[in-house]
């Protein structure tokens, strides 16, 4: 009968390929394919459009169209946004760029969300 446990030695190889491959933005995200999206979403603040085209798990493009009022310009905000992996970081991303000077009322939790779920 064979047993079952791993040695000290098989569970320290098992950790490190875990570690050094398959928990790495590059595996889980990095190969997906390109696509296209649209998302909409009704918020107290206005209705939020946003279109993204991706490469490789990240922002290439993004706009954003709506009812929604702002203070500055959108296309900041979409510049500032290509490139930003689709990922669960993302929250922490946007909440870097204050969402609500270019959509008054609307919050990088509400534009994470939309994006992502």
């Amino acid at each position: 009968m064979h047993s079952l446990l791993f040695t000290e030695k098989q569970l320290y190889e098992i950790q490190e390929l875990r570690n050094k491959k398959y928990i790495t933005w590059e595996w889980n995200y990095g190969t997906s394919p390109s696509y296209n999206m649209k998302k909409e979403k009704k918020f107290s603040a206005g209705l939020v459009s946003v279109y993204i085209q991706s490469e490789k798990a990240r922002i290439k493009t993004i706009r954003f169209f709506g009812d929604f009022f702002g203070n500055e310009d959108l296309s900041e905000l979409e510049e500032a946004m290509q490139e930003l992996p689709l990922d669960q970081h993302l929250f922490e991303t946007l909440s870097l760029l204050d969402i609500g000077k270019y959509m008054n009322g609307i919050t990088a939790k509400d534009i994470s969300e939309l994006i992502l779920y």
